[in-house]
């Protein structure tokens, strides 16, 4: 069995990443200089999956329909409130000095589009299980979301060491004016 962590760019993948390693599952980290928890090659080297049993991969939404057939998936898909995503991807094009190429309100849309073509994809793939999580809720309660995690990917983790990840960002993560609230373990 695969898990990967999977959404859209800012939703909070690497978060989910931190938070499962933290938990004792093994990661996969890309090889490539500079790329981080994306394996983002895995959708041109589908060969490397063997290597990833039993690991976590980080893997971008719009590459999930490259994954092959063959091993059992078990999908972590992050959502976060489409507008912040699209501010969030606006933003880091003016750090790093990128004219952005859309609005933000039609980056939005297309971004709800992909959520929708990534929607139907999983229900004709029966070899993925799909387990979806919201930005927020992991925020507000990561202790019960991190209990959800270790039970939708059956594996011994460790919850208190998950949700410890959340509470040194909770107070400078304040992402659309929205108040973020740790839970005490």
């Amino acid at each position: 069995m695969v898990c990967i962590v999977s959404g859209l760019p800012c939703a909070g993948l690497s978060l989910v990443m931190k938070m499962l390693q933290a938990g004792g599952m093994p990661i996969v980290t890309d090889p490539v200089e500079g790329a981080g928890d994306k394996f983002e090659y895995l959708a041109r080297f589908p060969d490397l999956l063997d290597q990833c049993r039993g690991k976590a991969v980080m893997l971008y939404s719009m590459y999930l329909c490259k994954l092959p057939p063959g091993p059992a998936y078990q999908v972590l898909y992050l959502h976060r409130d489409l507008q912040e995503i699209a501010d969030a991807s606006h933003a880091l094009a003016e750090k790093n000095s990128r004219k952005a190429l859309l609005g933000l309100s039609q980056k939005a849309y297309l971004l709800g589009a992909h959520c929708e073509r990534v929607k139907e994809w999983f229900l004709g793939r029966a070899d993925i299980k799909f387990f979806s999580l919201n930005y927020h809720d992991i925020m507000a309660e990561p202790y019960i979301l991190s209990l959800k995690m270790r039970n939708f990917l059956d594996r011994e983790l460790d919850v208190d060491g998950m949700s410890e990840i959340i509470r040194p960002l909770s107070g400078s993560l304040n992402r659309g004016g929205r108040e973020t609230v740790t839970i005490p373990a």
